[in-house]
């Protein structure tokens, strides 16, 4: 009975070849297996130059919008961190870079030229956001990007409409300095990256900061 039930089985599966390609001769399916043999190498190619057009689209793209990002990945290297700097170490290196407060001459010429070539430019508009200014970067925004401490991604902000003018009351507020902007918008995300092979020198390891997500919006949707 099991021999007559692969034998079933084999007879539909020949019965499916012969319907799908469209012949009744069962003595050709050798030569559609040598046909279909002979397509594969052909589809693997198709599929290698399509794969490599989107990578080329990508990395048009990533060039023309953040070159940084473009260079980094092609010389990014995999560094294994054998051997790290202890957190005071990193403290008191980046520190002194960035707590530091630095003193510059501002009665220099070349400031006061600079003035006086650009004073007859008309001033800059008070920067407003709308509603549909956040309509319209929301719509080219990834849905699911990380997002910020309120935990709302852009897929939702797309949804939540009703949010939309309050959002614009709330940034335009701010950009206008009518209200102080609150402090929690100004924390975000510092992770460190390292940039070679010393993974023991705290100067090969830079500290990325992540912006808040809000804060981010900010900037780019009045970009």
């Amino acid at each position: 009975m099991k021999n007559l039930t692969v034998e079933g089985r084999l007879k539909n599966s020949v019965k499916r070849i012969c319907t799908k390609f469209k012949t009744t001769n069962c003595k050709n399916i050798g030569n559609i297996v040598k046909e279909l043999e002979g397509k594969i190498p052909a589809m693997a190619q198709s599929i290698k130059h399509r794969m490599a057009k989107i990578n080329a689209k990508t990395q048009n793209k990533l060039f023309e919008n953040n070159p940084r990002t473009f260079y980094r990945n092609l010389i990014r290297e995999d560094i294994k961190i054998q051997d790290s700097p202890c957190k005071q170490e990193l403290d008191n290196y980046w520190s002194a870079l960035f707590e530091k407060e630095e003193v510059h001459n501002e009665e220099v010429q070349w400031i006061g030229d600079i003035f006086n070539a650009n004073k007859n430019k008309r001033e800059m508009p008070e920067p407003e956001i709308t509603p549909d200014k956040i309509r319209s970067k929301l719509a080219r925004a990834s849905n699911h990007k990380k997002p910020g401490i309120n935990n709302i991604s852009n897929f939702w902000l797309k949804q939540l409409t009703a949010l939309h003018d309050h959002y614009s009351r709330c940034f335009t507020r701010m950009l206008k300095a009518y209200e102080a902007t609150p402090s929690w918008l100004l924390k975000g995300d510092t992770s460190l990256i390292v940039k070679s092979t010393e993974t023991k020198n705290p100067q090969q390891i830079s500290p990325n900061m992540l912006p808040n997500h809000d804060l981010q919006a900010i900037h780019w949707i009045n970009s």
